[in-house]
């Protein structure tokens, strides 16, 4: 087993991929796509007896079949990802939020949300890539905001190109919630994506992932590119923050955004996905990540 070392967003990606045995999965409808999802905590090292703070890394892709720079067949419209129930996720009201529309990020650099957000709100980053006619777009840089409790949400318009959402559709309602905010410099584009952080007992969508899920991110309106003539390829993160409750002396409390522990008998931290592309077929994957007990 290796461990994956608390440095840079780069080296904790490069070691999450060497570090876990991941699936893969076609699209059984008219898709032809290749997706697949990864996931790791860092430290992997945990214990068995109690939740340790940690780092959490997320990546979804979606290729073409022949896994070429050809835009997807179809877009992703939905996606889901499960994570095993020893990891937590912990976004209680201590956590500031970022309560700006996406229609006032969209107009902003990364600079400029951060600022509008504010500091306090900002829990992790990552990069996205998208493919529009058939050519691979500059890469975005992706930062993450802790959003506002969620309200429940309506059913979502049925898929097809070009369409999606609304923001927000299928969402349980009462949890926290994710802004992946996606920045393209060259491009002067943002793109906000809102995620629900649902607790299992209580999940939107598709059969869960993965075996023994804890929780579920679950993005219902992925972001379109170019209507129906692009795709986006790929989408990570890498989320982890200590925080207080702002209090001193006796009455300060200390939280970690993501918690794990190392406590199945198969030493396995299970993730899945699903994915709901544009002419409704489906895909899902799996990801095991092997864990040592500290």
């Amino acid at each position: 087993m290796r461990r994956i070392p608390r440095k840079t967003l780069l080296v904790s990606v490069t070691a999450a991929l060497a570090l876990a045995t991941g699936g893969t999965a076609w699209a059984t409808g008219a898709t032809d796509n290749l997706s697949s999802t990864v996931g790791a905590v860092n430290s992997n090292v945990l214990p068995s007896d109690e939740f340790a703070n940690a780092q959490l890394f997320s990546e979804v892709t979606t290729l073409d079949q022949l896994v070429t720079v050809n835009t997807p067949g179809k877009a992703p419209e939905r996606v889901y990802v499960d994570y095993d129930n020893s990891i937590k996720l912990t976004a209680n009201n201590s956590l500031a939020k970022c309560t700006q529309t996406d229609g006032a990020l969209s107009t902003l650099t990364t600079a400029q949300a951060v600022a509008a957000c504010g500091p306090a709100t900002t829990e992790g980053s990552g990069a996205a890539k998208a493919s529009l006619g058939n050519n691979t777009l500059p890469p975005f840089t992706v930062t993450a905001f802790n959003g506002p409790t969620s309200t429940p949400g309506g059913a979502c318009t049925a898929p097809a190109d070009g369409v999606g959402g609304p923001v927000g559709c299928e969402w349980v309602g009462g949890n926290p919630t994710i802004i992946l905010f996606a920045r393209n410099d060259t491009l002067s584009q943002s793109v906000p994506v809102r995620g629900e952080i649902e607790p299992n007992g209580a999940l939107a969508g598709p059969p869960q992932q993965g075996g023994d899920v804890g929780y579920r991110l679950a993005v219902t309106d992925a972001p379109d590119v170019g209507g129906d003539t692009g795709a986006l390829t790929l989408f990570n993160a890498l989320v982890g923050k200590n925080y207080t409750n702002g209090k001193s002396g006796k009455k300060k409390k200390k939280y970690s955004y993501v918690q794990a522990k190392c406590d199945d008998l198969d030493l396995n931290l299970n993730y899945g996905a699903t994915w709901v592309y544009d002419d409704a077929s489906v895909d899902t994957g799996t990801w095991v990540q092997d864990c040592a007990v500290k």
